[in-house]
């Protein structure tokens, strides 16, 4: 597998909760097909002692720039082709600052396997392929500690009564 929760096969994907320092990543992408589609907007953010870290160089976004009209998804995530071509930035660039970023950290996400296969396949592509890395997924630790008929964030907004509105912006 391309991700492992904690690099292990047998690793409970709950470790994550007692890890001092992680990653909470999530992309944007033009589809779903990681051979065709690519990665649009990329949002990371360090947790350091359970914690949002609120320091510049604790946070990662960028747009990048697409070759792969986003079509019909503009409507999910309100970024346009021109709006990648105006602010995005090269795909090279963005992997490569990207990967500088994480470091040795492990990464948290909700079904953090589509982003990182997307990451993968896409990065490859323009020459900076992302490596296997320890990460996490909070899809499957939902699962697991909320019963709920439905695992997505906006149910589990709702679920957990969160102050907040679930877009589908990679840095929410």
């Amino acid at each position: 597998d391309l991700v492992r929760s904690g690099g292990e096969p047998d690793a409970d994907p709950l470790d994550a909760l007692q890890i001092p320092r992680v990653i909470i990543l999530d992309t944007e992408t033009t589809g779903v097909d990681p051979s065709r589609d690519e990665v649009i907007e990329i949002a990371a953010v360090r947790v350091i002692d359970g914690r949002p870290s609120e320091r510049p160089e604790d946070r990662f976004h960028a747009l990048l720039k697409n070759t792969i009209s986003v079509g019909a998804s503009e409507a999910v995530h309100h970024i346009s082709d021109a709006d990648l071509q105006t602010r995005g930035v090269p795909p090279e660039a963005a992997f490569s600052a990207l990967l500088s970023f994480l470091g040795e950290d492990p990464i948290a996400g909700h079904n953090v396997g589509f982003d990182m296969g997307m990451l993968a396949a896409h990065g490859a592509r323009v020459g900076r392929p992302v490596s296997t890395v320890r990460a996490y997924d909070t899809l499957t630790m939902a699962r697991r500690l909320i019963d709920s008929p439905r695992h997505d964030l906006g149910t589990l907004v709702r679920e957990l009564k969160l102050p907040v509105e679930p877009t589908h912006r990679a840095m929410d």
